[in-house]
């Protein structure tokens, strides 16, 4: 992620926090009453499509999809990816190259 100075001249680069797309995530349905499958778009089959990413971004026979189980709160539950299991009953059990902490 890039990073400003207060004259908006970009001073460096980042990585974004793990939890920054569930949050987003949420408020499209919790502040913006959006449904849950039109808040899905941006975060599976948009970027995907955009990015002609022919594996990516759906749950089908011969795609790599991972698969993110929510509570009714929409708290993080499950997360697996590549077949293996990242986050159990919200809590991280295999980080990724990025990641620390918790992801709720």
């Amino acid at each position: 992620m890039p990073l400003f100075n207060n004259l908006g001249e970009l001073t460096g680069l980042a990585v974004g926090k793990i939890n920054t797309n569930l949050i987003e995530f949420r408020k499209m349905i919790q502040v913006y009453n959006l449904p849950l499958s039109t808040s899905l778009l941006p975060f599976t089959s948009n970027p995907s499509t955009i990015l002609h990413l022919k594996n990516k971004g759906f749950i089908e026979e011969g795609r790599d999809g991972d698969i993110l189980i929510l509570n009714k709160d929409l708290s993080l539950d499950y997360v697996i990816g590549k077949g293996n299991t990242l986050v159990q009953h919200g809590h991280v059990v295999k980080f990724g190259y990025f990641e620390q902490g918790d992801v709720q």
